[in-house]
């Protein structure tokens, strides 16, 4: 095809209707020109066509300006290399100056561009102005080492470069924050839960990387879509912020905050040539916020006001006083106050993502120099008086390399291990490629999974073509893909990651047994990736000791349920909101997978992380028991990568001969202390509709009807199906039963064991491993069923649009199974002991 032919089909594209798609028909048939969406940004070869005509075409270079993603993709290499040629007078176009092509490279941010810009640098009539472009950006990576080359070459250019980095000019010639904001409230209804299930729907999840298309299709639902439109045409002057008593609870999902800043947010100086992305959205966060989200929104320079949201409702006209930290209406009286201040320095800056770029920029050219000039935003000096610290406090401590860490103070820790899924995966390729316009991973071992895709009904071209190029692209940098098939990120991170060490991960069960996980959106994952290092506002602690032992017939399963429950009665609330759960046993070691229960749940607490205090004995048995051989069926399997796993083995190897626990100092302080005697669990207990907080003991649910059940997630063990199967042995299913197997190890060895066989002979269907109806992006329960699941969550619409879920052990799922109801608690003692 020829350049014109190229642009006339992309333009034909973006007014050809959508075929109609039966496994997404939320996604309609329109255009999307009728459907009110941007055109989607060019591709390297519609980019190429674009720079080929821009010369004397107008309208293919208004293209090349306005729709040609930023970072480090190919058609940004296209786009940097055309305006090269521009700024140093190879060709000539109609329009554009060579002064203006610099500047348009500024406005790529990062990636191709940089190399351009610090070429020019070489050249006297460019020079002066790369260097006022260069001094605005924060993306530089690893061309900072050429800028220094070129400097102590003699280089006057590269000298000033250096210097305005170190004065931090990115960030004083941004404008200041206004002293006031006034905005129009959208208040989401008390009764919903604001989860990020409400506000990026799962089943949505093929459109995530499409911006204005999930923001449309996929975020709150169609009715209170068309409110907020409304609102927003009624008051065109000003912005409309959300509000809401509970919001950014469950998944780490970035697509929930980039709904929020696509249907709230606003266009400036970092949105400016971007037609898909907007910023500063303005969210009121009441008695729940979830930290993922706040840190998520914060990191892409939004911002979530804490405060009384009882106090606001829809249609509300309040003006924000930034630095009083308070919340007016019309009439000018304080209606609201700030639960805590908003940190400006970090909006001014563009969000936390640039501010730390910045700051790290910064430090650096100033350490070439040998300078230390005033900087124009906050600094932390840390006290590094020594304190008692508690475990998790010393995994922090030494990932940041300092003698001592403060709830409160904000480090920035070495990570060791990155995880990513498919559904979040390619929204942190976009991260990597545009946000922070990457080229290279910075961390021993990146994993990316496939798991959330797995469903073999669902694996149409579209969705095994984009985890293929995902798996690609990781592969491209160094990092380790998993297939289709082989299961859950969790379950196979959990025997990759080395002990103590500081792990992150895009999604929000990221909480390995062994090392310090912490979930993050999308743009926190690839920051960790790009840099190696993780900024850590060190979350205060909550200290659980486990006594005693379980009764028979009591589950970690039951514990994981009882805790908020009892949570709930001690304190009047959710202590765990933002806290990092230090679990401490007295007595018999669990097993590792039960650890990973207690872990992983700690997403459903809403908290920051959780760490197990262990053994460091038991800790090292277990690598050599079942991680170490892990990695070395992957190795043999074909799945390392420039030594990656390698690498990883050895550090297993190292850890297991020379094992070295954490434990809590004595006199450590913890924000909340809760004892729990196994024994006191007397029967089991169930999370219930629609929320992991509802919990509910057996007792009040006797006689609740079953309709279905689910055996599997990250939440399963190899015992689990096991214990399953033998108390439905010899016995009639009444319920339908879907199993989906964490891992193909796990699975191996059940199929070896004959008890997926087993199951299967029973009716139960058999999922391939993967996520399968935990995540509900992709299979669902159809129809309004009581739907029982030993997974992760229950929210309103995640496994099912009528399903009503409870969280339960796979015993009690068991014994409902056979007899089509919750048992009584007599019942249900009397199945499992006589199984």
């Amino acid at each position: 095809m020829t350049a014109d032919e190229i642009l006339k089909a992309y333009f034909k594209a973006y007014e050809t209707p959508c075929a109609f798609d039966p496994k997404h028909p939320e996604d309609g048939t329109l255009s999307r020109k009728d459907d009110g969406l941007p055109i989607l940004p060019m591709s390297a070869e519609e980019t190429k066509a674009a720079c080929t005509l821009a010369p004397t075409d107008g309208r293919a270079l208004e293209l090349v300006l306005n729709n040609v993603p930023s970072g480090a993709n190919l058609a940004a290499e296209i786009k940097a290399d055309f305006l090269r040629r521009v700024a140093r007078g190879e060709i000539a176009v109609q329009g554009l100056s060579a002064h203006d092509a610099v500047r348009h490279l500024g406005y790529m941010k990062g990636g191709h561009n940089v190399v351009v810009l610090i070429d020019l640098l070489d050249d006297e009539k460019t020079a002066g102005e790369a260097v006022e472009t260069l001094s605005n950006l924060v993306l530089i990576h690893n061309a900072f080492d050429t800028v220094v080359e070129k400097y102590r070459a003699g280089n006057k250019h590269a000298a000033a470069l250096l210097d305005s980095w170190a004065r931090a000019d990115w960030f004083s010639h941004r404008k200041p924050i206004e002293e006031k904001t006034t905005v129009v409230v959208y208040k989401i209804p008390d009764s919903i839960e604001a989860s990020t299930d409400f506000l990026s729907h799962s089943k949505g999840g093929h459109t995530r990387t499409d911006v204005p298309k999930h923001g449309k299709h996929y975020f709150m639902n169609a009715e209170m879509l068309t409110e907020l439109n409304a609102l927003k045409q009624a008051h065109p002057d000003i912005p409309a912020a959300l509000a809401a008593d509970k919001i950014g609870t469950s998944s780490s999902r970035k697509s929930g905050m980039n709904n929020v800043e696509w249907n709230t947010g606003i266009e400036n100086e970092d949105t400016r040539f971007q037609p898909d992305k907007r910023t500063r959205a303005i969210v009121f966060a009441g008695s729940v916020l979830g930290p993922i989200f706040a840190k998520t929104a914060q990191d892409m320079g939004s911002v979530v006001i804490r405060t009384d949201t009882a106090a606001l409702k829809t249609g509300d006209v309040v003006t924000i006083d930034w630095r009083a930290g308070e919340i007016a209406n019309e009439a000018g009286e304080v209606v609201a106050a700030f639960a805590e201040p908003v940190d400006l320095d970090i909006l001014r800056a563009g969000g936390g993502t640039l501010f730390r770029m910045g700051k790290i920029l910064t430090a650096n050219a100033a350490a070439v120099l040998g300078k230390a000039y005033p900087l124009p935003y906050k600094t932390e000096k840390a006290d590094m008086t020594p304190v008692p610290m508690t475990a998790a406090q010393k995994v922090i401590a030494r990932a940041a390399g300092l003698p001592v860490v403060r709830t409160g103070q904000t480090v920035y820790a070495r990570v060791d291990t990155v995880a990513s899924q498919d559904t979040t995966g390619p929204m942190t390729v976009q991260e990597l490629q545009g946000t922070l316009a990457a080229t290279k991973l910075a961390v021993p071992l990146f994993l990316q999974s496939q798991c959330h895709n797995a469903a073999m009904g669902f694996r149409t071209p579209a969705v095994v073509g984009a985890n293929a190029r995902l798996a690609d692209f990781v592969k491209s940098l160094g990092g380790i893909a998993l297939n289709m098939g082989d299961g859950i990120i969790h379950s196979w991170l959990n025997e990759l990651v080395v002990p103590n060490t500081v792990v992150v991960g895009g999604d929000s069960h990221t909480r390995t047994p062994t090392a310090l996980s912490f979930p993050l959106g999308s743009g926190g994952i690839a920051e960790a990736a790009a840099t190696g290092v993780c900024e850590i506002k060190v979350p205060r602690s909550v200290l659980v000791t486990l006594k005693g032992e379980f009764r028979d017939g009591i589950t970690v399963r039951d514990l994981v349920n009882y805790l908020p429950y009892k949570a709930q009665k001690l304190f009047g609330k959710n202590v765990f909101e933002g806290a990092i759960i230090e679990y401490r046993r007295s007595g018999q070691p669990f097993e590792m997978i039960d650890v990973f229960k207690l872990t992983n749940s700690s997403a459903e607490r809403s908290a920051a992380a959780a760490y197990f205090e262990q053994n460091a004995a038991v800790v090292a048995h277990y690598l050599k028991s079942s991680s170490i051989p892990v990695v070395e069926t992957l190795i043999k399997g074909g799945y390392d990568n420039n030594g990656a796993l390698a690498r990883r083995l050895d550090a297993l190897k190292a850890w297991a001969e020379n094992p070295q626990g954490f434990a809590a100092d004595e006199g450590a302080n913890y924000a909340a202390e809760i004892e729990v005697d196994l024994a006191e669990i007397d029967q089991p207990y169930v999370a219930c509709p629609h929320t992991p907080d509802n919990v509910k003991p057996l007792s009040e649910l006797a006689g609740t009807k079953a309709d279905f059940c689910f055996i599997g997630s990250c939440m399963s063990g190899e015992r689990d199906f096991e214990r399953f199967e033998q108390i439905v042995r010899d016995k009639t299913l009444v319920c339908d039963v879907w199993a989906a197997v964490p891992t193909r190890l796990i699975q191996a060895r059940l199929e070896n064991r004959q008890i997926l066989k087993a199951l299967q002979e029973k009716g139960v269907r058999v999922e391939v491993s993967g996520c399968s109806l935990c995540m509900g992006n992709q299979e669902r329960v159809q129809g309004a069923k009581n739907v029982l699941t030993t997974s992760t969550r229950n929210f309103k619409g995640r496994m099912g649009d009528e399903a009503s879920v409870w969280l339960v052990s796979a015993e009690l799922e068991a014994v409902a199974a056979v007899s089509g109801a919750f048992p009584n608690v007599d019942a249900y003692f009397k199945a499992v002991k006589n199984d």
